[in-house]
């Protein structure tokens, strides 16, 4: 019979290949470019309307996360 075995281990042979193919595509397809960082008014808005998640986060976690304020 083939495919016997124990359960999911009959196409376990080519997951080396596919890992392989995948991470040489991934890397063939990627660019890497350094960015312009963003303007002073544009980062003060975000820190100004992700604020209440940023502080129910920390709430969560017990962490602090005044760094991500600044």
């Amino acid at each position: 019979m083939i495919g016997a075995g124990k359960a999911g281990t009959t196409a376990l042979w080519y997951k080396p290949i596919f890992d392989l193919i995948w991470f040489r595509l991934l890397r063939m397809n990627t660019f890497y470019a350094p960015r312009p960082p963003i303007r002073d008014a544009f980062r003060t808005e975000m820190v100004k309307y992700f604020r209440p998640d940023v502080v129910q986060l920390q709430e969560l976690t017990g962490r602090d996360l005044t760094h991500w304020h600044q």
